[in-house]
């Protein structure tokens, strides 16, 4: 038998907006077990964040089974980030009884730890599958944000994470006794709403990492506020600092920071291991074939390549031929010979260098 209305129930109402809840449960009852809505919506968040991943992997050049792989391992090690973090700046919560650190389901849980223990098993998890981290990363900032989007509602359940007493119309009523900022949804909103951004810019990304930094700053900036309405901040010890706002703020400058830099002073070509829809670390002779087409399709080019097959040339023998554009970030070693822009003429031409090392390549 299901049981919906169980013990610790709220009233939790919206009255600027005329909503009113009655017996908001913080569990329901499946026979003798009690299953929290708080640990639902993380659940539910974590699989639509998880299907939004595999869904889309190929597309950052990262193979879903690669990224089924570390989640077995980054899901337990965030999870223990999250709680680690909470209660290393709640100890006193814990003292007397610190078999209830174990208890997550009640809540307790910090983001930022569970991101940083994360990110730090996914960059494990690159060193050893040779995976590049920035795209990898890139793929986990949209499912970051569904999963916080939805995890969220689980302080509503909860009724936790309120901010300090507010007059507005979206004011949130607990058990007709606590008026306050309904934070949660805050940021629920904030990050639902960057996850559909990220989303529809992912598809024009300029490089490797650029959508995990808008990410970070996108989220970062929204904490620093919100934190600041919060009455349940973590503080650092002994002190009135918020650890999740200063956080909040660095990484934000940070970001932003790198982001700029990127726009606006880099000098190297953007890179991306998969542009177009091609992955040019595993078929680099497609990505190659676009640009380079135009230059092998004369008969000078044709016969250098012949001659360079059976061996019938020299080493350091030029061959010149007309100028195209390649794209600035497609490999510049084809099967033939290198492909490079002549140093007496940059605008003019480019020139095959005929080399013994790049038989075969």
């Amino acid at each position: 038998m299901i049981s919906l209305l169980a013990a610790g129930c709220h009233d939790i109402s919206f009255p600027g907006l005329g909503i009113y809840l009655k017996n908001v449960p913080q569990y329901f009852e499946i026979g003798n077990l009690q299953v929290y809505w708080y640990a639902v919506c993380i659940a539910v968040g974590f699989t639509l964040a998880f299907f939004y991943a595999t869904g889309r992997s190929e597309k950052f050049g990262v193979k879903s089974d690669d990224l089924l792989d570390l989640l077995f391992f980054a899901v337990p090690l965030g999870i223990l980030g999250a709680r680690i973090y909470y209660v290393l700046f709640e100890l006193d919560l814990y003292r007397d009884n610190p078999i209830s650190i174990l208890y997550i389901w009640e809540g307790g849980l910090a983001i930022y730890g569970g991101l940083i223990g994360g990110l730090l098993t996914a960059l494990i998890f690159c060193k050893v599958k040779k995976i590049p981290v920035p795209a990898l990363f890139d793929i986990t900032a949209v499912p970051f944000l569904i999963a916080q989007g939805i995890g969220r509602w689980g302080n509503f359940f909860n009724a936790e994470a309120y901010g300090v007493e507010t007059a507005l119309p979206w004011r949130m009523v607990i058990n007709d006794t606590i008026v306050a900022h309904p934070t949660f949804l805050y940021e629920s909103v904030w990050c639902l709403l960057g996850a559909l951004l990220l989303h529809l810019y992912s598809k024009h990304r300029k490089f490797d990492g650029e959508v995990f930094l808008l990410y970070v700053a996108w989220y970062s900036l929204e904490r620093s506020v919100v934190e600041m309405l919060r009455t349940d901040s973590l503080y650092f010890w002994g002190t009135d600092i918020r650890v999740s706002q200063l956080f909040s703020l660095i990484l934000f400058f940070v970001c932003v920071g790198v982001l700029i830099y990127n726009y606006g002073l880099r000098k190297t070509p953007f890179y991306l291991l998969v542009r177009d829809g091609v992955k040019e670390m595993e078929k680099p002779e497609e990505a190659e074939q676009d640009w380079l087409e135009e230059a092998l399709d004369t008969e000078q080019a044709k016969q250098a390549e012949q001659d360079l097959i059976d061996g019938d040339i020299e080493d350091g023998t030029v061959f010149e031929v007309p100028r195209i554009e390649p794209d600035e970030n497609a490999p510049m070693i084809t099967p033939f010979a290198e492909i490079k822009r002549s140093e007496d003429d940059a605008e003019e031409d480019l020139v095959f260098d005929a080399d013994e090392e790049n038989k075969g390549e």
